[in-house]
């Protein structure tokens, strides 16, 4: 976004509000608002929404570097920190 904020767009229905945005400088403000955070599982995010007391599921890319993002979700998972789940999970 040209003045370095979030362009995000979002939806309000029967009390859930959801956000959503492709990049973010800082995600600090939205972890600040949320209740619930679903990211894709990559540790920058995953560790900042933790850090931040916020319930997490982590949806990993499998695409990325030999998926990684799935052994961090799934052994945060394993230790109850957060919900992994795939993209076909969610629906």
């Amino acid at each position: 976004a040209p003045n370095g904020r979030a362009e995000a767009a979002g939806v309000s229905a029967n009390g859930l509000r959801v956000r959503w945005f492709r990049f973010a400088p800082s995600l600090a403000e939205f972890f600040a608002e949320a209740s619930l955070v679903i990211s894709h599982a990559g540790s920058g995010s995953a560790f900042e929404s933790l850090r931040a007391g916020r319930r997490l599921v982590a949806v990993p890319n499998p695409a990325l570097m030999d998926d990684h993002q799935r052994e961090l979700a799934e052994e945060l998972a394993k230790q109850g920190f957060c919900f992994c789940s795939t993209t076909d999970g969610l629906l």
